[in-house]
């Protein structure tokens, strides 16, 4: 049987995720799921992107919530990724007054702020160089999408569920790419374990994309 690293592998080059990307951004918020997705993709660039200098970074976005319990998450964060030799860049944003200020739910506008982040760091890259963003969803967040979009009566459409590529700019030159997409929760939780790699837990879940976008 594959390890969980070769079938992520093989998931990324059979949707040819990675294919002409310079940068890649991941969101990292520390929990199971980001944390095993940045390992993945640390790997991955190691070994298969020696002579293209595809370069790795995480942002992490605070959403100015759970007091100290947050700011754990991002000193956590930044420890794994200079651990790791990985760029880090943090964001800090009072998310309840912004979202009130537009309107919206909080976990929407943690969803529009860190793709903004994405975006702050993946805009203006050298001519001919492309960039993807990388969200960890996984195959668990497939499955709950796709009956949030049935019972909401969005018909056949809906019975797709998240993407696992799409395009992030008008200029198609920015990807969003879920690498994860094809594993379950379990096991990405058992790869770390395995693999002696702690995690962090929110309990208010605002580190997933609202509606899995």
């Amino acid at each position: 049987m594959n390890s969980m690293y070769d079938r992520v592998k093989a998931y990324i080059e059979k949707n040819c995720m990675l294919e002409g990307i310079g940068r890649v951004v991941v969101g990292l918020s520390g929990g199971a799921d980001s944390v095993c997705l940045l390992l993945m993709l640390k790997k991955y660039i190691t070994e298969t992107r020696k002579g293209c200098r595809t370069q790795l970074m995480a942002v992490h976005v605070h959403h100015g919530i759970r007091g100290a319990e947050a700011d754990s998450d991002a000193a956590f964060c930044k420890a794994l990724c200079e651990e790791q030799g990985i760029e880090y860049k943090e964001y800090c944003y009072d998310v309840p007054r912004l979202a009130k200020e537009r309107g919206c739910g909080e976990e929407e506008m943690g969803r529009l702020l860190r793709y903004g982040a994405f975006r702050e760091n993946l805009d203006n890259l050298p001519m001919g160089i492309k960039g993807a963003a990388a969200v960890a969803h996984h195959q668990n967040d497939q499955a709950e999408t796709v009956l949030m979009n049935l019972l909401r009566g969005s018909g056949i459409r809906g019975c797709s569920g998240i993407p696992c590529k799409r395009s992030l700019s008008d200029k198609g030159d920015i990807v969003v790419v879920r690498p994860l997409l094809g594993m379950r929760r379990e096991e990405i939780e058992a790869w770390l374990i395995e693999s002696g790699q702690e995690w962090c837990i929110d309990e208010t879940n605002l580190t997933d994309d609202y509606l899995r976008s």
